[in-house]
């Protein structure tokens, strides 16, 4: 008999043990969810104050920290207050993946706005360090001369032409002699004589 009551209590345990562990992890995900929910709400007040620092520490203690839209508003704060050290700290420590079209409209033109012209390039979608990215490097260019000039800066536009031209003389120039058709193609159309003369010529008429 007291073996019987033995079996009967292990048959009942083995019944409501996994019942149980459900049960508590019902409860834990709950209370991760709840306790995620008030770090949202203090992370948007944080954020609409312009408290970047503050944000950054809800940010990096969110029970879920992957919101792609948390992300984004904490980089254009920081971006907005020139901070482009955090803001690309963060942005990289995000481990979203690459987001073209935030880079490209977000980031790309606030790290011009900055000065920033080599951290700009390395976000700018596709870019390559080889006669195959002159395209991408010339419409690169094209867009900080164009927010230079927009600006009254032309003289800092035509300072930049002359020092970052050396990308076409590294990566476009040393393909002179190559019999490829596109590489030709592509050497007539942004050589480094070439390209600084369209894009002096774009300066001068603007």
């Amino acid at each position: 008999k007291t073996r019987r009551y033995i079996k009967i209590a292990l048959i009942s345990a083995a019944v409501l043990l996994p019942l149980i562990i459900v049960s508590v992890n019902v409860v834990k995900e709950n209370v991760a969810k709840k306790e995620y929910q008030q770090q949202c709400k203090l992370f948007d007040e944080y954020i609409l104050a312009g408290d970047a620092d503050k944000a950054q520490q809800i940010w990096s203690a969110m029970t879920y920290n992957n919101e792609i839209s948390h992300l984004f508003a904490l980089v254009k704060l920081y971006l907005s207050k020139d901070d482009y050290t955090n803001a690309i700290d963060i942005y990289r420590k995000g481990k979203v993946g690459t987001h073209e079209t935030f880079q490209k409209e977000i980031l790309v033109p606030e790290l011009i706005r900055l000065g920033r012209y080599d951290e700009a390039w390395s976000f700018v979608p596709y870019a390559q360090s080889d006669i195959g990215g002159a395209d991408n490097y010339f419409e690169f260019m094209s867009d900080v001369i164009l927010y230079l000039c927009r600006n009254n800066r032309k003289q800092d536009a035509r300072r930049f032409v002359n020092e970052y031209i050396i990308w076409f003389s590294s990566h476009v120039d040393t393909y002179k002699t190559k019999q490829t058709e596109w590489v030709q193609e592509y050497y007539r159309e942004y050589n480094s004589v070439t390209a600084k003369s369209k894009l002096l010529k774009f300066i001068n008429n603007y």
